[in-house]
């Protein structure tokens, strides 16, 4: 028989997403390692770095060792790697802020790096070997974050957090600053380019290191296997680049369209407004639907397809109500499905769940659809509806037919045997729901007790 395995919480991380994650970083690793690794050696070899310009503005030296470094802290601190390996990622990772400490530094009391003999590509180009005071940051609160997620304290994991923070908001401003530059045309001055390797560098390190965090931070509900996580990943992208691409479609508009500023503003609120609520209608359509998934998981016996304990009470109770409003009979049935424990200790567990299966669609197809049938225990059925004395005993007399002739077309056993105990009240009486199971439960034991005495 198979063992039973319980069912994974919502909020538990998606495994495969997690493998996928795990392969994009991996790549994401390689590609800044390559970059910085190229780039680094266009500064020390002339020729190499004269090819390499020939696309473009080099790599600034040291934006090149800090992404360098980065790379190489984090494929050494990776979770699989040893204690000796990540205690080196750990020096890489302080290697980082410290570079990227002095640069913010050098930035404002003109302090000398120390690299300007590796500067022989484009002197001219190359502004007092300084990277801007906002990578700097960047690179200064990659470190930091990188050093700290080692750490497995919720103090650590809260510092960290609020660096990652601010290390995506930098690399936003950054990314989409030099972009709106670029769109903007020759008015922006050319003293705020920064380079697109040194931009792609630092997208995929901020994102590498929400990445390596994102299972003990605030961001943990994104890998969630629940429609929280699925609802997280799909409104996350859009929330983040809608407000870009607004800005960046005003900027490129105010520069190429005659239509004015106001109107054109307004166009672009008003397709806003419209992707929010079609986001909005999205999460809520979603929500509604799990929400109708859990009410029906909660009322339902997944073994039979009928009612559970509290969805038979929640249906019949309604029905009684209904019958008595309506002045008709209403009629319990209480159903015991014999030798259970018999069946599952002879012929094993999986035979005993086919007969409760069984039982579950032959009620079913003997029933009709207004009635409320259910599972109401282990090996316990009920039946509740609008039946008189008469039309009640017809419905069992057809159960049993059913039965049966189920039987008879397996022809093996176990056969399947069904104590039947039923209780029928007029509208003018008062019994409960529980009233009434309780003497139809009784009626029950009575016919199982004149088997037994009879098979005696």
């Amino acid at each position: 028989m198979p063992k039973f395995k319980p069912a994974l919480s919502p909020n538990e991380p998606d495994a495969a997403l997690l493998d996928l994650l795990d392969l994009f970083e991996r790549i994401c690793l390689n590609a800044v390692g390559v970059v910085a690794l190229l780039s680094a050696s266009g500064w020390l070899f002339v020729a190499f770095g004269r090819l390499l310009q020939s696309s473009g503005d080099l790599m600034n030296p040291l934006d090149a060792l800090c992404a360098l470094a980065a790379a190489i802290g984090f494929q050494l601190s990776a979770p699989d790697r040893g204690p000796r390996s990540r205690r080196i990622g750990f020096f890489f990772a302080c290697l980082v802020t410290l570079l990227g400490a002095s640069s913010y530094l050098a930035r404002f009391v003109q302090l000398s790096t120390g690299l300007h003999a590796l500067g022989t590509a484009n002197s001219t180009q190359f502004l007092a070997l300084s990277i801007s005071v906002f990578v700097a940051l960047a690179f200064m609160l990659l470190g930091a974050a990188m050093a700290i997620i080692r750490f497995h304290s919720r103090i650590a994991s809260l510092v960290a957090d609020i660096f990652l923070s601010l290390l995506c908001f930098l690399a936003l401003v950054l990314i989409f600053g030099n972009l709106f530059r670029f769109i903007d045309g020759p008015r922006q001055l050319s003293s705020y380019t920064i380079a697109p390797e040194t931009l792609f560098c630092i997208a995929l390190l901020s994102l590498i290191a929400v990445l390596r965090h994102v299972q003990s931070s605030i961001f943990a509900v994104f890998l969630g296997r629940g429609i929280a996580g699925r609802i997280a990943r799909i409104a996350a992208p859009i929330l983040i680049f809608l407000p870009f691409i607004r800005e960046g479609l005003r900027i490129f508009f105010f520069r190429t369209s005659r239509i004015p500023q106001s109107f054109f503003s307004a166009i672009l609120a008003t397709v806003a407004s419209l992707l929010s609520i079609c986001l909005l209608l999205y999460i809520a359509r979603r929500i509604s639907s799990m929400e109708s998934q859990i009410h029906a998981l909660s009322l339902s016996d997944e073994l039979t397809g009928l009612s559970n304990l509290r969805g038979f009470r929640l249906l019949a109770e309604q029905a009684l109500r209904m019958a008595r409003r309506s002045k008709v009979p209403f009629s319990l049935l209480f159903i015991d499905l014999d030798n259970l424990k018999e069946i599952n200790d002879s012929y094993g567990h999986s035979v005993g769940s086919n007969i409760l299966a069984d039982t579950g669609q032959i009620l079913i197809a003997t029933f009709r659809e207004s009635d409320v049938l259910g599972r109401v225990g282990g090996d316990e059925f009920a039946v509740a509806g609008q039946f008189s004395q008469a039309a009640i005993a017809v419905a069992i007399h057809r159960l049993r037919e059913v039965v049966a002739h189920r039987n008879a077309r397996t022809g093996q056993e176990p056969f399947l045997s069904l104590s039947l105990g039923h209780i029928t009240t007029e509208p003018h009486t008062e019994e409960s729901l529980d009233e009434l199971l309780e003497m139809a439960d009784l009626a029950m034991y009575e016919e199982k007790r004149q088997k037994k005495s009879r098979t005696a």
